[in-house]
C-alpha cells in the first residue's frame, strides 16, 4: 500500500497481466489500481486482505490467491515477492505467539510461499519460470550475530518466557533499541537462511531469491522512528546521508523479480551495501 511494495506492485502491473495485492489494509489498496492501470489498461488487480500478525489469515488469503488463479483460464502463478514488514516493534508477541517482527517479516511469508508451492510448481510444468522474492534488508548484516532458534520459537517454548510475559511480551531483548534491533535483525537473518535452503531443495524448480533494497525514506522507517528512534540524531543523520528514494530502492527487488540473469539462491542488493545501483552478492 505504500513504499517499495507498492511502487514493485505498480510496476509488476506493467509485465503482468493479473497482479494480486495482499495488504492488511485493502482500503489503501485503489491507488496502486489507479497507477496500474496507466501502466497497462487491460491489468487485473485484485486486492486482498492478509494480516501477516496472523497466521489464520495467511491461510485464508493464500486459499484466496489459489482461488482467482484457479478461477483465471491458461493463467498460473509464476512470482511471489514478499516485501511487506514491520520494523522495530515492541517486545511483544502476535495472537500465534511469536515475535511480532519474525512473524510479520518472515514466518508468515514463508508460510505463503509454502501453500501456494504447488501453483509456483504449476508454472514450470506449464513451461514458465516461478520465482519467489524474499525482501530482506542490510539489518540481516548486523548486528552480526547468528540466526537465534530462540526468536523462531512461540512465546510459551521459549526459555526467557515467562507465565507473564507470555500474555504481554515474549521476552526477546526488551524495548530499548538494541533488542528491537536485533529481533528485526533475526528477522531478515531467517529469511534469508530460509530461501538459501529452498534454493537448494528447489533448485530444479522454483527459483528462490533475496532482494535487499539497502536504505530507503518509506513508512516503515519512519514507523521504526515514532519506536524510540527519531530522538537520537545519529540516526537522522545516517539516513540523510544514505537513505534512498523509493524508487532507487526499489531496483533490487524489481531485478529480483524480473531480471533474466537472477540464479536461484542469489542475493540481490546495492552495489555500495545500503545504496547505489542492484548487483549479484551471490
Amino acid at each position: 500500500t505504500s513504499g517499495i511494495g507498492r511502487h514493485v506492485a505498480t510496476l509488476l502491473c506493467s509485465e503482468y497481466s493479473v497482479v494480486i495485492c495482499l495488504n492488511r489494509s485493502t482500503a489503501s489498496s485503489p491507488p496502486v489500481e489507479e497507477a496500474a492501470l496507466e501502466h497497462n489498461p487491460d491489468v487485473r488487480v485484485h486486492n486482498e486482505h492478509c494480516d501477516l500478525a496472523d497466521f489464520a489469515s495467511v491461510h485464508k488469503a493464500a486459499t484466496r490467491v489459489a482461488r482467482i488463479v484457479d478461477s483465471i483460464p491458461n493463467a498460473t502463478l509464476c512470482l511471489l515477492c514478499c516485501n511487506a514488514a514491520t520494523f522495530m516493534d515492541a517486545d511483544r508477541p502476535t495472537v500465534d505467539g511469536y515475535d511480532v517482527q519474525m512473524q510479520t517479516n518472515f514466518l508468515s511469508h514463508a508460510l505463503l510461499s509454502e501453500m501456494l508451492y504447488g501453483h509456483l510448481k504449476a508454472s514450470i510444468q506449464a513451461g514458465q519460470e516461478a520465482r519467489v522474492v524474499f525482501v530482506s534488508s542490510v539489518a540481516r548484516l548486523f548486528p552480526s550475530s547468528p540466526l537465534d532458534a530462540n526468536y523462531l520459537r512461540r512465546a510459551n517454548q521459549s526459555p526467557a518466557s515467562t507465565e507473564s510475559g507470555c500474555r504481554e511480551r515474549i521476552w526477546l531483548g526488551g524495548n530499548g533499541w538494541w533488542g528491537r534491533a536485533t529481533r528485526y535483525h533475526m528477522s531478515k537473518l531467517a529469511a534469508v537462511a530460509y530461501t538459501m535452503d529452498r534454493a537448494r531443495d528447489r533448485s530444479e524448480t522454483v527459483k528462490y531469491v533475496v532482494a535487499d533494497p539497502g536504505i530507503a525514506i518509506t513508512n516503515l522507517l519512519r514507523e521504526g522512528s515514532s519506536n524510540g528512534m527519531a530522538s537520537k540524531l545519529w540516526w537522522k543523520a545516517f539516513f540523510a546521508l544514505f537513505g534512498q528514494t523509493v524508487p532507487r530502492a526499489s531496483e533490487s527487488v524489481w531485478m529480483a523479480c524480473t531480471s533474466d540473469t537472477v540464479r536461484s539462491g542469489d542475493v540481490v542488493c546495492p552495489s555500495y551495501v545500503t545504496w547505489g545501483k542492484p548487483c549479484h552478492a551471490l
